[in-house]
């Protein structure tokens, strides 16, 4: 199903009272149309919303303490800094907030440098909305996606280095080491590697400044 043909079907009606909250997500993207066309997408669907978005670094970094989003999709082409950067910089600033990329850019060619840079997924844009709406949904239950084909070759990879592989699981899904019930420390302490699944209500305070952030 095509993106065009789900902007045109109605919007779901809004979650009944004493429902479960939607999970908050924050959109980075260079391009508006594409920024206004996945935030209706999200929308959609009843256990998500979004709580902002924006075109750059810069101004993500300003906004995401307020918009308290539970997962962060990154395009790596932005408008004045690269998205790496910007990855980079919420692993360091953020540890238990998940970042998946959302990209037009080849996924054999800079998915393992998304993954390395600390985010937990990567989606290219000429996927299926079907594909993007799962990615969302693993990576918020800390779940690392990738296609299966890019998961087939860092396999390969860490097998010809002699490192141990992480198991395959369901199609374009790899299982993450998990840290639940282990409240956020600050960075430096906590290896990101291991907080995958690290439930929102522990991060919760994650948006507040760390111990190097603060004034004396």
């Amino acid at each position: 199903m095509s993106y065009m043909t789900e902007f045109a079907t109605p919007k779901p009606h809004a979650p009944h009272p004493g429902a479960p909250v939607p999970n908050r997500i924050y959109i980075v993207d260079d391009h508006t149309m594409f920024r206004e066309g996945l935030k209706h997408l999200i929308e959609r669907e009843p256990d998500l919303t979004v709580c902002g978005h924006s075109a750059g670094l810069e101004e993500a970094l300003q906004a995401i303490p307020e918009a308290r989003p539970d997962l962060v999709i990154v395009d790596l082409s932005l408008s004045g800094s690269p998205g790496l950067d910007l990855i980079k910089v919420l692993k360091a600033q953020y540890p238990c907030l998940p970042v998946l990329v959302v990209s037009m850019h080849e996924e054999t060619l800079y998915a393992e440098r998304a993954l390395q840079a600390g985010a937990l997924g990567y989606v290219m844009k000429q996927e299926p909305a079907k594909t993007v709406k799962q990615a969302i949904r693993k990576v918020l239950g800390g779940d690392m996606h990738l296609s299966e084909k890019m998961t087939t070759a860092l396999v390969g990879k860490a097998m010809r280095r002699g490192q141990p592989a992480p198991p395959p699981l369901a199609h374009g899904k790899t299982e993450r080491p998990r840290a639940r019930g282990v409240p956020h420390v600050g960075p430096g302490q906590d290896d990101p590697a291991n907080r995958g699944g690290t439930p929102p209500e522990y991060c919760d305070h994650q948006f507040l400044p760390q111990p190097h952030q603060r004034k004396t």
